[in-house]
């Protein structure tokens, strides 16, 4: 009778500081990009009328720009077993995510050229939000998929990869 008492008390709610967790998994997201060959954009970007943003990881690949805000929320033992709280809060930070990441797409296409950057070739900005995991995406809006390519806007980091890989070899791409 004991044990889901001992097991909720030693593995729900358990966490860790989210801000080292996101930073590391930033740093391995952007190395993993680096070994398959990419040329990753990142750090604070300053626009030239002095207004900056952070940007994780940036993939340019012919005239689009392919932008990365990365996420890494923990899953705790009651978001496994379908918590609709745990759940329903883990699809709000998400979706705060995908938010940050519509808006830095937004800040470059109105601040194309900063002191520090300069994307002037650049067509189109693709915002996606990479995880550590494949999440569920509860919504089928433009907001959470994007048509081209056809992903949903929230990505495990491995699923980023891939969908880069398959851009980079693409004949729209191999032609721009």
């Amino acid at each position: 009778h004991a044990l889901p008492a001992l097991l909720s008390n030693l593995f729900v709610g358990l966490t860790y500081d989210p801000q080292v967790r996101g930073l590391a998994f930033e740093e391995v997201f952007r190395s993993a990009l680096k070994s398959r060959g990419f040329a990753v954009e990142t750090g604070v970007k300053k626009a030239m009328d002095d207004s900056t943003r952070q940007l994780d990881a940036g993939v340019a690949i012919g005239d689009e720009l392919f932008l990365f805000e990365c996420v890494s929320i923990g899953r705790p033992l009651d978001y496994e077993i379908g918590k609709p709280a745990t759940i329903s809060e883990r699809n709000r930070r998400l979706d705060k995510k995908v938010s940050q990441a519509l808006s830095l797409a937004e800040f470059f296409r109105e601040h194309m050229v900063g002191t520090n950057f300069n994307f002037g070739q650049i067509r189109r900005f693709v915002p996606f939000v990479v995880s550590p995991f494949e999440e569920w995406i509860w919504d089928g809006s433009e907001r959470m998929w994007e048509r081209d390519p056809h992903q949903p806007r929230i990505l495990s980091a491995s699923e980023a990869i891939k969908m880069l890989e398959g851009r980079q070899s693409s004949p729209a791409a191999a032609g721009s």
